[in-house]
């Protein structure tokens, strides 16, 4: 390995491109998968306890959550002509990323599945993890999606998002 391979392993790079938008059909449909699977988590929970209590509905929902996404933390920020987005997502890669933009509305979901087999004399296992993280925000005003920019370096998603520009009044002259 060259020196200039070397160094530039240890440099962190920035994956600077024009923000790929997801389809709305395909993170709706992202996000039935998410719901229907920690509501039968959920329910999972519910049967486990003893007695069956009624009642403890968002207790089994918050933790069936808490099992199955991994929590997503961020920052937004409004800026004269844009917002800023700033998402925390270890471990995962701009190509597990997906970002849909509506006019009020930002979705971040994210899946990574990863496997590790280990084989020995007697002994096979085979272990599967999977992270998975849906964030969905109300943005504060409009946006212009066409125009939006995100870069994602060392596990962290930032995203400029420029605002609609209002439309204004011009007054009209008299003409001279």
């Amino acid at each position: 390995m060259t020196a200039k391979e070397r160094r530039a392993l240890r440099e962190p790079q920035a994956l600077a491109r024009p923000l790929c938008l997801a389809r709305i059909e395909d993170v709706l449909e992202r996000m039935n998968e998410v719901h229907d699977r920690v509501m039968r988590r959920a329910f999972e929970i519910f049967e486990e306890g003893g007695g069956r209590q009624i009642g403890q509905d968002l207790g089994n929902w918050l933790k069936a959550e808490a099992e199955l996404l991994q929590p997503v933390r961020l920052d937004l920020t409004e800026g004269e002509e844009s917002f800023h987005v700033t998402a925390e997502v270890p471990g995962f890669t701009e190509q597990e990323l997906q970002v849909a933009l509506e006019p009020r509305r930002l979705t971040i979901t994210a899946r990574h599945k990863m496997a590790k087999e280990e084989k020995k004399e007697r002994l096979h296992r085979k272990e599967r993890a999977s992270q998975e993280i849906l964030r969905v925000i109300e943005l504060p005003g409009d946006v212009d999606a066409n125009r939006a920019q995100a870069t994602l370096q060392n596990g962290v998603l930032e995203i400029e998002i420029p605002k609609m520009t209002v439309a204004r009044k011009v007054p009209v002259q008299p003409a001279a």
